[in-house]
């Protein structure tokens, strides 16, 4: 068991707090756009983010005739969502960082 305490790093949460608060605005922010796309399941099952390749993102959800599929991509730190026109009453690039996500 020692030898699995020595595989994982230290993570001290002071060193990482302000990455921990931005992951948790930006899951929060998908998670709404789910929330608000999908027919509510049973206790939300509808919103779950999934693991994948690049971090996190959504499965397929249906807007109209289009699908709608959101990544955050911890690679290049980046929100990836298909071209705007896709998103109800949006006006957003596809890829865009955390800042001009929020002033635009």
């Amino acid at each position: 068991m020692d030898d699995a305490v020595t595989v994982w790093p230290d993570l001290p949460y002071a060193s990482w707090r302000e990455t921990a608060a931005t992951l948790q605005l930006w899951t929060q922010i998908v998670g709404k756009v789910r929330l608000t796309l999908t027919p509510w399941l049973n206790h939300g099952w509808q919103v779950p983010l999934y693991v994948t390749a690049a971090g996190l993102g959504t499965s397929p959800i249906p807007v109209g005739n289009e699908i709608l599929e959101i990544e955050l991509d911890f690679i290049s730190h980046r929100l990836v969502a298909p071209p705007a026109a896709a998103m109800p009453g949006s006006s957003h690039s596809s890829r865009k960082r955390l800042p001009t996500f929020i002033t635009a």
